[in-house]
C-alpha cells in the first residue's frame, strides 16, 4: 500500500459478484478461445475477479487514510447515471456537468497505451463504442450473462469467496 498517495480522495465501484465474475469468465471465454488453453482462460478470469486486493485497498483507505467510503455500486450507475453522478461529484467536491453523461464514442486516447491495443479492446468493445451510459436491460451487465451453461466450479467458488466483500463495501453505496 506504500504506493497509495494521499492527500487525494479515493473512490470505489463495485459490482454484484454474481453478475461480475460470470460476465467477465464469458467474455474471457470469447475473446481468449482458440489463442490459450481452457486452464488459462479460466485462470486469466477468476485472477482478474477476485476481490481480495480490492478489499485490502478498501480497508486501507477507509482505515488507516481514514477516509469516508465514497461507493458506486454499478448497477446504481446504469439506473440512474444523472443523479449518481451528482452526488459523487457533492461526495468528492468535483463539479457535476450535463456533459459527464455522454462522450464521443471510441475516444479512448487518454488510455494508457496497451489498453489501447485491438487485443484488449475486445474485452471493452461496448464500451467502446458507446456514447453514454447504457440503460441497465441494454449494459453488458445483464446480456452477458450465459447462465445456461455449466460453469467451472472455479468461478462459483469465487462467486461465494466474493460475495461477503461485495456485501462489506456495498453498504457504503451512494444513496440517492
Amino acid at each position: 500500500m506504500d504506493n497509495i498517495p494521499s492527500g487525494y480522495i479515493h473512490t470505489f465501484i463495485i459490482r454484484n459478484q454474481k453478475k461480475s465474475v460470470i460476465s467477465n469468465f464469458n467474455n474471457n471465454t470469447r475473446v481468449m478461445k482458440g489463442l490459450t488453453s481452457e486452464a488459462n482462460i479460466l485462470k486469466g478470469a477468476t485472477d482478474y475477479s477476485d476481490l481480495t486486493a480490492y478489499y485490502q485497498l478498501f480497508k486501507y483507505v477507509t482505515e488507516t487514510l481514514n477516509q469516508k467510503p465514497i461507493v458506486v455500486e454499478a448497477d446504481d450507475l446504469l439506473s440512474s447515471p444523472k443523479e449518481i453522478l451528482q452526488k459523487y461529484c457533492t461526495e468528492t467536491g468535483l463539479l457535476y456537468a450535463d456533459s459527464m453523461l455522454h462522450w464521443k464514442p471510441e475516444n479512448i486516447s487518454y488510455w494508457f497505451p496497451k489498453m489501447q491495443q485491438p487485443y484488449f479492446l475486445k474485452y471493452y468493445d461496448t464500451a467502446v463504442a458507446s456514447s453514454c451510459f447504457l440503460p441497465l436491460e441494454e449494459s453488458v451487465t445483464t446480456s452477458n450473462l450465459d447462465e445456461s451453461k455449466e460453469l467451472p466450479e472455479e468461478v462459483l467458488k469465487l462467486i461465494e469467496q466474493n460475495e461477503p466483500i461485495y456485501n462489506e463495501v456495498v453498504k457504503h453505496k451512494i444513496q440517492i
